[in-house]
C-alpha cells in the first residue's frame, strides 16, 4: 500500500482537496475518500468548508458538521469490525500452536507464546490484548528476521549470528514505533485514530546512521507523556502506576484488584477509566450522580465516602455503552496501562 502521505498530498496538489486533520482517517482512508468522492461528484463544490481560495476543498470536521459525521461513523464501523475479528481471533487462532520467532520451541497456545517470548527472548510489544490480526502481525516481524533484518532498527546483516549478536547487545527486541507497517496491528490505533500518526509523518530516515542504537534511548526515555491524572481529584503522577497506587491508598480504589476481581478485560477497563473520567471532568461523582461546583468539592466527597471504590455492576449500561471506548484525555496513560507488564520491567534479551 502507498503511503497515505503521498496519497493526500496527490489530493492536494491536483486536485485542490485537503483533509484537514488527515491522522484521524488513516485506518479508514479509502473508505472516507471514496464517500467524499461521492459526495463531491453529487453535490456542489460549496457543500464542503472553503479555505482562502475558492477553488480549494477543505474537509475539515471542526468547521463542517457532515465531515464530522461521517469520520464518528467511519471510525466507529472501523473499530466494531477489529473487535470482531479480534473477538474471532481470540477463540480460533489464539488456541492454535505457533513456533516461536527466535527459536525452536513451539507454544500450544498465543499466551505462551507471547510470554516464552517475553520471558526468554526478552521480545515485548506492550501489551498482547492490543493486538488484532495477530497471526499476520507475527508474519510481518518473522518476514524481517527471514531477510536478516533488525526488527527495531531495520539494519540489514549478513548472517544470522550477526544479527542476533546486534540485537543482544543494543536490546534490539522491540518493533520499531516509527514504522508504520505495524500500526494496523493495534487495536488503540482505532479507538484513538492517529495516535501513532507520528509513524507516517516522521519521515526522517534518510541514512541508516538514522537508524541506530541511539534512536531506542531517546525514544524510551522517560517524558511528559507517561504523566497520569487520578481519576478522583488533580493529582498527577509521573507513572500510571504512581496513579494507580495512589488511588488505592486515597480513595480505596483498587484498580488491578477490580480488573481481577470483576474479570475485567482490556476493553472493560477502558471503558471503566473513560466512564469515570468523564462523570469527573462534569464535577459528578460516578457512584451517587451527586454534582459538585469545584474539583475540590468533588475530591472531598470522594475522600469522605466510599464512593470511588463502588464499581458499577455487570448490568450497568457503560458496559456495553461504545462511547466510552472513545478516550475522555487524549493520550491517558491508565487506557493501556497492565500491572502484570509494569511489574516485570523489560526482561533481558537471551536470543
Amino acid at each position: 500500500m502507498a503511503n497515505p502521505l503521498h496519497v493526500l498530498d496527490h489530493l492536494a496538489e491536483a486536485h485542490s482537496l485537503v483533509v484537514a486533520s488527515p491522522e484521524q482517517v488513516m485506518p479508514f482512508l479509502d473508505r472516507y475518500l471514496h464517500a467524499w468522492a461521492s459526495r463531491l461528484a453529487a453535490k456542489d463544490r460549496d457543500d464542503a468548508t472553503s479555505s482562502e481560495s475558492a477553488m480549494k476543498i477543505v474537509l475539515d470536521p471542526a468547521s463542517n458538521e457532515q465531515d464530522s459525521a461521517l469520520r464518528l461513523l467511519l471510525q466507529r464501523q472501523k473499530l466494531d469490525e477489529m473487535l470482531a475479528r479480534q473477538e474471532r481471533e481470540r477463540q480460533e487462532e489464539a488456541l492454535q500452536p505457533r513456533p516461536c520467532l527466535f527459536c525452536k520451541t513451539v507454544s500450544e497456545n498465543r499466551h505462551e507464546l507471547f510470554r516464552h517470548m517475553f520471558d526468554d527472548h526478552g521480545f515485548s510489544i506492550g501489551l498482547p490484548d492490543n493486538l488484532v490480526e495477530v497471526n499476520e502481525f507475527l508474519d510481518a516481524v518473522a518476514a524481517k528476521l527471514t531477510r536478516l533484518q533488525c526488527i527495531y532498527c531495520e539494519k540489514t546483516f549478513t548472517t544470522s549470528a550477526v544479527l542476533r549478536k546486534h540485537m543482544r547487545k543494543k536490546k534490539h527486541f522491540k518493533i520499531n514505533p516509527r514504522n508504520q507497517e505495524y500500526d494496523r496491528y493495534y487495536i488503540i490505533n482505532y479507538l484513538e485514530p492517529g495516535k501513532n500518526w507520528e509513524s507516517y509523518q516522521d519521515e526522517q530516515y534518510e541514512s541508516e546512521e538514522d537508524r541506530d542504537a541511539n534512536d531506542w534511548e531517546d525514544w524510551s526515555e522517560a517524558d511528559d507523556s507517561f504523566r497520569t491524572m487520578c481519576l478522583f481529584d488533580e493529582d498527577v503522577f509521573e507513572t500510571a502506576s504512581d496513579a494507580v497506587d495512589h488511588m488505592k491508598a486515597a480513595h480505596g480504589f483498587d484498580l488491578s484488584e477490580i480488573r481481577k476481581s470483576r474479570g475485567l478485560d482490556f476493553y472493560a477497563v477502558i471503558r471503566l477509566v473513560n466512564f469515570v473520567r468523564l462523570k469527573t471532568a462534569h464535577g459528578t461523582c460516578f457512584s451517587c450522580g451527586a454534582a459538585f461546583e469545584t474539583m475540590d468539592e468533588l475530591a472531598d466527597h470522594f475522600r469522605c465516602t466510599d464512593h470511588a471504590a463502588l464499581v458499577p455492576g455487570p448490568a450497568d449500561p457503560l458496559w456495553a455503552d461504545p462511547m466510552y471506548l472513545f478516550p475522555t484525555f487524549d493520550d491517558d496513560p491508565l487506557l493501556t496501562w497492565d500491572p502484570e507488564v509494569d511489574d516485570e520491567g523489560d526482561g533481558t534479551p537471551a536470543m
